[in-house]
């Protein structure tokens, strides 16, 4: 049974593209045609059917914490005549806070408020989208990222904001102003994108090949440094009668990581700004923009000036690399071998990541063998949902194919646990309007731009979570 709500909804997707190819087919063989029928008349019913399940269990959840929060504000005496006013007033109208912000109740009136703030988002919000929001909101103890989709999220805030993508202006309460005029909202002299907007916040490419965000941990900070504490655990032992315990306190350490800068850039004509939706669209090719950089970079960063990489700290940990029995070349006792390697702690919880171009080399396996099939059971169109029981994930930046290098070192699949790889985003995306590109001959070009700055890092917290084939 299926737990994960993403989990449900990678499969579900898995089995509509395996309907799409096989229908798409001008001839069918009675196998595929019976995998056919099985997808349309069942397969694909009961899995929408557990994705509905368990998207109205994170629902009905999501509101259970509200109701708890908003109690808990009433049990630290919170205004009456507020509270009276509660569920009708402005969620963006912090006069209504009273008190020092940062205590517990204030804190949690301000969480109250951002999930009403998130209920209240624009139709084009998805769920997916909501409920990633929801999710940092749920992990926010100090109100930062609460006062950020406050202060970022109103509705004359959204109307600034689209007005200054579009014009160079920013509306405010006293009027129109340029950004030169005024004290601005960001380190750049630009403004934060609306948070139900903001590729920091919510999840906007879940169909493409950067797999990392949804299976992994992310953190959302305020500051500029993520400080964290990891050990390896404590030993517990069996002892005799009255015996003395043995001292199994365990070794700390105190790993950090500092969110790296990163850009975009683009420009249109004057003609193209004239379309009213310009903002948006801006908005969406910037997160697009920025899920194909960070796709590169979580699996094969540096850490330097980007963030660290899965594949770079696993290549350079010894006892998370395994190597192919035969190298140079990949088969099913590698794939065992991955699964063997891994520490029994880690093994209910993993996750197999790798280039679709690999995973179509272990769909090979065993074809043309006498007696047998393909390696994977659910030989179907698409890349099955998983493998050895785990998970499936595809990474375009991962090794795509096996080098013909005699002594190479393709590091070409990954089985882990994901929670032990955190990805860290500073709570923010930047917009900076330019208003008049200039040509190489320092002449207008009828063009206006837009760049865009936002900060993010990565890093293993455990190597020892993770195994990494070398072939």
């Amino acid at each position: 049974m299926i737990n994960s709500l993403s989990e449900a909804r990678a499969t579900l997707a898995v089995l509509m593209e395996e309907v799409t190819e096989l229908s798409s087919l001008e001839s069918v063989t009675p196998e595929q045609e019976a995998r056919l029928d099985s997808l349309v008349s069942t397969e694909i019913d009961e899995q929408r059917a557990r994705v509905d399940a368990l998207e109205a269990r994170e629902a009905k959840v999501s509101e259970i914490r509200k109701l708890s929060e908003r109690e808990s504000v009433r049990e630290e005496g919170a205004d009456p005549a507020s509270r009276g006013s509660r569920k009708k007033s402005d969620p963006f109208d912090l006069s209504e806070v009273r008190g020092d912000m940062s205590a517990p109740g204030r804190v949690r009136e301000l969480r109250a408020r951002a999930h009403d703030a998130i209920e209240q988002a624009p139709e084009y919000v998805t769920d997916a989208q909501r409920t990633s929001a929801a999710k940092h909101l749920d992990n926010d103890t100090k109100g930062d990222v609460a006062a950020h989709y406050l202060t970022y999220g109103s509705p004359e805030y959204v109307d600034s904001w689209t007005n200054y993508m579009t014009t160079g202006t920013f509306r405010s309460s006293d009027g129109e102003h340029n950004r030169a005029a005024m004290s601005t909202t960001a380190a750049n002299g630009g403004y934060l994108i609306p948070f139900h907007l903001d590729p920091t916040v919510i999840l906007t490419n879940s169909g493409s090949t950067n797999p990392f965000r949804a299976i992994s941990r992310v953190d959302t900070i305020a500051s500029n440094v993520w400080h964290g504490v990891t050990s390896a655990g404590v030993t517990a032992e069996w002892t005799a009668e009255a015996a003395e315990v043995t001292d199994a306190s365990p070794t700390f350490a105190q790993p950090t990581i500092t969110p790296v800068r990163a850009d975009a850039y683009l420009q249109a004509s004057f003609e193209v700004t004239q379309n009213s939706d310009i903002a948006n669209q801006i908005a969406m090719l910037i997160a697009d923009a920025k899920d194909n950089l960070e796709a590169a970079a979580f699996a094969t960063g540096t850490g330097s000036t980007q963030p660290w990489g899965l594949v770079t700290r696993l290549a350079a940990t010894t006892a998370s690399r395994v190597s192919a029995v035969s190298n140079g070349q990949f088969g099913v006792a590698d794939v065992f071998a991955l699964v063997n390697a891994l520490p029994a702690r880690h093994q209910d919880m993993v996750s197999w990541l790798g280039h679709w171009g690999i995973f179509n080399l272990a769909r090979q396996f065993g074809v043309g063998a006498v007696g047998q099939g393909a390696f994977w059971a659910d030989l179907g169109p698409g890349i099955p949902s998983q493998l050895v029981g785990a998970p499936v994930y595809k990474s375009s930046s991962m090794t795509s194919s096996l080098s013909s290098a005699t002594a190479s070192n393709d590091d070409i699949l990954v089985l882990g646990n994901f929670s032990r790889f955190l990805i860290v985003d500073a709570m923010g995306l930047e917009t900076v309007y330019n208003p008049l590109v200039i040509g190489a001959n320092r002449r207008p070009t009828g063009e206006v731009g837009w760049a865009a700055f936002w900060r993010t890092g990565s890093d293993v917290l455990d190597t020892g979570a993770f195994r990494m084939l070398r072939a």
